[in-house]
Parts: C-alpha cells; sequence; structure tokens
C-alpha cells in the first residue's frame, strides 16, 4: 500500500517538473516573440518598448500557469526578505510578535528608527511578498529620510489563504501593528502602505479602530496615525466597474482570477464592508484618528474606478487625502518596475513626492 501511494507521489512530482520545464520552454519563446512584436505597439497607450514586453510577458505568465499552483512556484516570505537583505547588505531583524497568531514583522534598517513604514504586501492574499515590493519599499525609506533623522521598514509576513482565510491576516496585522506601537514608536511617526491585498489590509486596519470585530484585536492608539498610502487597493470583488471592460486588454490582472482568490479567501455569504471597502460611503471612514492619506491607482487597471471611488469617499473624511490615476499605468506598476528594474513612472513618483514631504 506505502508502495503504491510513494509511486503515485513520484510519479506526480515528475509529472509536475515536466510541466515546470515546458512551461519555461513556451515562456522563452513567447519572450522572444514579444520582443518583436511590441516594436509595433500602440504608443499612446504604452509607457515604452520595455514596459510593454514586461506587461506581456507578466499577462502569459499569468494567463498560463493554473491559479493553484502560483504559491508552489514562489518563495516563501520569509526566505525571499532573508535573501534580498542578505544579497544586499540589509540590516534584517526578524521578529516573532509575541503573543500573536502567528505574525511576524522583518525589521529592514531597525537600529535608532524614529519613524517606520508599516508595509502589508500585496499577493491576493494568497502569495508571498515579492522581490519588487522590498525593493520599493526600500526606494520608500529613502525618500522619507528626506524629512526625517532616520527611518525603519516593518514588513509584516501573514499567513496566505486558501489555509488561512478571512478575518486571519486582520488579526495578524493588528497584533504585529500593536507590537510596532509598543517598542517606543508613535503613531504620528507612523505610515501604513500596502498594495493591492496589503493595501486592502492597511485600510482594514483603520477600519478596525471604528468599526471593531469580535474575533478580531483593536489598534492601541493613543494618538493619530501619520500617514497612509492604499497602492491599487484591492477593496472590491466585483467586476461590473466600467475600468474592468476598459482596461482588460492591458492590465496583468484578469477578472476570472480575482473571483477565485476572493473566495479562496473569504465565501461570497459573508462579504461585507470589512472586506468590500470600495462600496461603503464616506459615513465608513469620518472620524478615523489619521492625518493625511494617499491614494493611487494605474489608469489601465481593472481596479481603476473602484480605488477612485474609494479614494473620493475616503476624502470626504479625511481632509488631507490625495487620490492619484496613473496615466498607463498598470495594476501596482510601481512594485513591478522595481521587480523589472525598469525606468519609475509616475505611481511611483507620486509616492515618494509624498513621503518627501511627510512631517
Amino acid at each position: 500500500m506505502a508502495t503504491g501511494t510513494n509511486t503515485r507521489a513520484q510519479r506526480q512530482v515528475k509529472e509536475q517538473r515536466v510541466n515546470l520545464v515546458w512551461l519555461v520552454l513556451r515562456l522563452k519563446m513567447y519572450q522572444a516573440y514579444t520582443m518583436i512584436t511590441a516594436i509595433f505597439r500602440d504608443r499612446e497607450t504604452t509607457r515604452s518598448y520595455k514596459h510593454e514586453v514586461r506587461n506581456r510577458t507578466m499577462r502569459y505568465i499569468l494567463s498560463t500557469v493554473p491559479i493553484y499552483q502560483m504559491p508552489e512556484i514562489s518563495p516563501n516570505t520569509a526566505d525571499q526578505i532573508t535573501k534580498y537583505c542578505s544579497d544586499n547588505g540589509v540590516p534584517l531583524q526578524t521578529e516573532d510578535v509575541p503573543g500573536s497568531s502567528g505574525a511576524k514583522i522583518h525589521w529592514l534598517h531597525r537600529n535608532g528608527a524614529d519613524r517606520v513604514i508599516f508595509y502589508c504586501h500585496g499577493g491576493a492574499f494568497s502569495l508571498p511578498i515579492t522581490k519588487g515590493h522590498i525593493k520599493f519599499v526600500l526606494s520608500c525609506r529613502e525618500k522619507l529620510m528626506s524629512s526625517c533623522s532616520n527611518a525603519t521598514i516593518a514588513l509584516l509576513q501573514y499567513d496566505l489563504a486558501p489555509e488561512a482565510g478571512f478575518p486571519t491576516q486582520y488579526k495578524q496585522a493588528v497584533e504585529a501593528f500593536n507590537s510596532v506601537l509598543s517598542q517606543g514608536f508613535k503613531p504620528e511617526n507612523i505610515i501604513l502602505a500596502g498594495d493591492s491585498a496589503g493595501g486592502h489590509l492597511s485600510l482594514a486596519l483603520l477600519s478596525l479602530i471604528k468599526h471593531p470585530l469580535p474575533q478580531v484585536p483593536t489598534p492601541a492608539l493613543d494618538g493619530p496615525i501619520g500617514g497612509l498610502i492604499a497602492i491599487s487597493p484591492w477593496t472590491s470583488f466585483s467586476s461590473d466597474s466600467a475600468s474592468f471592460k476598459e482596461c482588460a486588454q492591458y492590465d496583468i490582472v484578469f477578472a476570472e482570477q480575482m473571483h477565485w482568490w476572493a473566495d479562496s479567501w473569504i465565501s461570497p455569504d459573508k462579504r461585507n464592508s470589512y472586506c468590500e471597502m470600495a462600496k461603503a460611503d464616506h459615513t465608513w471612514w469620518t472620524g478615523l484618528p489619521i492625518k493625511r492619506a494617499l491614494v493611487v491607482a494605474g489608469g489601465h487597471e481593472l481596479f481603476r474606478d473602484d480605488v477612485r471611488h474609494l479614494g473620493e469617499q475616503l476624502g470626504k473624511a479625511v481632509p488631507h487625502t490625495t487620490t492619484v490615476v496613473c496615466p498607463k499605468q498598470i495594476h501596482v506598476d510601481c512594485v513591478f518596475d522595481s521587480e523589472a528594474d525598469l525606468e519609475p513612472g509616475l505611481m511611483s513618483k507620486v509616492i515618494w513626492e509624498w513621503l518627501g514631504d511627510f512631517q
């Protein structure tokens, strides 16, 4: 019996390896094809040749790799951060949040810092952090340093769906955030930031201040938070917005995949304003202790209209809120630019400028 089970397992491993090799070969062929066809791209709707090759290649990968296999071919968050910091000489301290449900904080440039970027990475709550996330948030720290003596990055590591669904990530985010506060960082010196699902998580952390959930702790604040940066936040699981049709040919997000990721994190019958904040009006955000906020979206991303609406509602409640839609840019474009070492676009520049003015 055991022998038969082992044989089947070995066969499955072999098949997976063959499929991976075949996928890599197909990708190489597609890249060669794209490098030629992108020369004839529509220059009115694309940023540059290199960006277009990048976007088409990513679309191909995301449309080819089965969704359930994506987490299997990605290094886990802890390994990715450890390797990047080791390879690039970035000081790293990893903290298992005391008394938490499994939350971890990866501190970058921790020593002597008086300000902190508390960053939640994206990935549909199902994928780990990427090199692009780490590189981009490090660039954000550099810009923040122009307005303060020293700054650190607190990268949140949370459990992933489908094994860990709603509201696990909320709980771990608050546990980690409260740990940051307990270590002497003043709320006014903290910037909540995140992209996609991480942008959602940053907004959810704010929501819990006014709208607590019974199974989730409350942020232990004694003053207003310094700022919020929500990058292409994933705040609606509907694909009814006009941007889903208008941007389908440009973005690297696919509506079908978005629905699959959403269902793997929270079932449709349990959804509400906590997990679909784009559907809430300004009263949801009224009275939140936050000094200023920045909401950004790509002009060519599926979430564009939902993000813009969320920014408008947030702006009615938080006076110093800026919402920027970046022409020709896709979902979380600033992170992907960092990943591929491409020239940064408006999305990156808006965020950096905002950080440079942080007081």
